[in-house]
């Protein structure tokens, strides 16, 4: 039986359920236009035709793929935190650092890497997070919070009610 194309289908067996992270994520609805519009412009920066090949080379490298997938995001959080008129609004740091996180996993996985595990996952979503907090002064206490609530949200995205509180 064809599933139509506008249709989720299950993850293949041993994948990450990316669609089950991403409906846990609860965005304050004013922000989620901008939300919305930083993700799309994320990803045209992350999976742009000019940056592919040198994307690629650096994925080819020998560091973890955890580092180099959140290494990736941060760059592109930061671009866009100084693209943006005003600064990225703070309630849309983490959000905006996991969805792009999940987009960079996802594409590893759909491309069969055998590094595109949940442990890494997981390790990508706590790295970006961190560094991204640390980043716009959130104090460490607080980074650790969110840092192991995203790390939930990865690690049991069925039993999560909710995650990104701060972004409410």
């Amino acid at each position: 039986m064809e599933v139509p194309a506008n249709e989720p289908t299950a993850p293949e067996s041993g994948a990450v359920d990316i669609e089950a992270i991403r409906s846990k994520m609860t965005i304050d609805p004013p922000l989620q236009d901008m939300y919305d519009k930083l993700i799309i412009n994320g990803r045209r920066i992350m999976f742009s035709q000019e940056t592919f090949a040198e994307t690629s080379k650096y994925l080819d490298g020998p560091e973890p793929m955890a580092k180099k997938i959140a290494d990736g995001v941060v760059a592109v959080v930061y671009l866009l935190g100084e693209k943006t008129n005003g600064g990225m609004n703070p309630k849309l740091v983490v959000p905006v650092t996991l969805g792009l996180s999940l987009d960079g996993f996802e594409f590893l996985q759909k491309a069969g890497n055998p590094e595109a595990t949940k442990e890494t996952l997981g390790e990508a979503v706590a790295i970006a997070t961190e560094t991204v907090m640390q980043k716009y002064g959130v104090p460490a206490d607080q980074i650790e919070q969110l840092v192991a609530q995203n790390r939930a949200a990865v690690d049991a995205p069925t039993e999560q009610p909710g995650i990104l509180g701060a972004a409410q």
